[in-house]
């Protein structure tokens, strides 16, 4: 079966090679969907990083709203009526100034999944400071500013260029002197972040000297539900004062809503795909059967059982399937560019997440394909083992004789000879028998 096979391939290279192809285009149409998908679904409701990680309790001004844990707090909280009370190790003033930032070429920089960009205050103090270096250095002065890695890759900006920010009162061209991750993301779960000094943040959110949006605040040791209690009771009705802890679980609650409805929708993409890839293969393989009528017809007259002739399409089948999803799901990743792209043009940018490359994303589709091209070579594998030895014959008599015209000019042209040498010398018979004396014809 192997001599088979090979010689198949060898015969008919070019069929097997437009199968592959079509086979290819198809898994990594599959390969794609589902590295959109994964990555979508990690930009959306996969990244859990905060910027409150390393604070215990959060003292907002005024009132905050329970169903939106992104809303900026209404009111206003002085810095020095927080620090120094009991059980407070570390305080950080903090404002939420919502911006748009423009990129290179003058493009404006989406926010990951929907969110928003917001400016905020650099903290210096390492207990709470949840900021990772991972290029430049911290903002020092007024201008200058920090910005999560998302706003870098979005934006094709690095450290040193300029920036073009447009805050609520006025447009401001900043420079970027570092790039930053949280808990490893590129981006919170809020959206991008540009980190400026405190001052700038304070005077372009409006706020008084030493008053804030909200405080940051670190535990000297105590539960911090216990430091939640001891500050609501004592700094009165003005502020709101939440766990940190209960912050983040209603922003990862949110998003994880918000995953389940984009993931439901883009898993209907990747069925769309999968089915996309089904067809095609199917229909490739079912027009190489098709086309190898003979040659399965002569193999079942030389003896082969249909079971060897099931076994000889699915060893095909397998073996495209290999290399087919070898090469599909390399071009997974440029699909999955490419949609990426598209989306991000419609307002829908999950460029926060980073490409993945564990063994869902790999494997998953790898597995997807042999089995798509398994399963479509199921009902080639079944109609192969059905044809007869007769059908070669019949194949054979419906054959159309090659080089017709070679043959039917060579007849025309030996056709006049013929009719001279019947008219003339190639009739015999008592009539036309000659006398024994007669002079013999001239010959034609």
């Amino acid at each position: 079966m192997w001599l088979i096979a090979r010689r198949s391939f060898a015969e008919g290279w070019m069929r097997l090679a437009a199968t592959l192809l079509a086979a290819v285009f198809s898994i990594g149409l599959i390969a794609g969907s589902l590295q959109f998908t994964l990555r979508a679904q990690e930009a959306v409701s996969g990244s859990d990083a905060s910027e409150y990680s390393r604070a215990d309790v959060l003292v907002q001004g005024g009132s905050a709203d329970p169903d939106d844990p992104y809303s900026a707090p209404d009111g206003r909280v002085a810095l020095a009526e927080v620090a120094g009370r009991p059980g407070v190790a570390g305080v950080a003033g903090d404002a939420m100034v919502p911006v748009t930032a423009t990129g290179s070429g003058g493009k404006t920089i989406l926010p990951p999944a929907g969110a928003r960009t917001t400016l905020r205050p650099w903290t210096s103090d390492d207990r709470l400071n949840p900021y990772h270096l991972e290029s430049g250095r911290a903002p020092a002065a007024d201008g200058e500013v920090a910005v999560t890695r998302h706003v870098a890759r979005a934006g094709k900006l690095d450290v040193g260029d300029p920036l073009q920010v447009m805050l609520p009162k006025q447009s401001r061209k900043m420079r970027i002197v570092g790039i930053v991750t949280v808990q490893g993301h590129s981006a919170v779960a809020s959206g991008d972040l540009l980190l400026a000094p405190p001052e700038t943040v304070r005077q372009a959110a409006g706020l008084p000297a030493g008053t804030w949006q909200s405080v940051w605040v670190r535990s000297a040791g105590g539960p911090p539900a216990r430091l939640r209690g001891d500050l609501a009771r004592d700094l009165g009705k003005d502020v709101t004062v939440r766990t940190a802890a209960g912050v983040r679980h209603a922003q990862s609650a949110d998003l994880q809503g918000a995953g389940a409805s984009v993931g439901g929708a883009i898993g209907m993409l990747s069925s769309v795909a999968v089915f996309v890839g089904l067809f095609v293969v199917a229909n490739t393989f079912g027009t190489l059967v098709r086309q190898r009528t003979r040659r399965l017809a002569l193999l079942s007259a030389l003896g082969a059982t249909p079971r060897q002739i099931k076994r000889l399409i699915r060893f095909e089948a397998l073996a495209l399937g290999v290399v087919a999803s070898a090469g599909g799901v390399l071009l997974g990743y440029p699909v999955s560019g490419l949609l990426t792209r598209l989306f991000a043009e419609d307002g829908f940018d999950i460029t926060a997440a980073d490409a993945q490359f564990g063994w869902i994303a790999l494997a998953v589709p790898a597995a997807a394909g042999v089995f798509v091209t398994q399963l479509a070579a199921w009902r080639a594998a079944r109609r192969a083992a059905r044809i007869s030895p007769m059908q070669a014959l019949r194949a054979a008599s419906a054959d159309t004789p090659g080089r017709r015209w070679p043959r039917l000019l060579g007849a025309f042209a030996v056709s006049p000879a013929r009719g001279c040498s019947s008219a003339r010398c190639g009739r015999s018979g008592p009539r036309n028998r000659p006398a024994p004396n007669a002079p013999s014809a001239p010959a034609c």
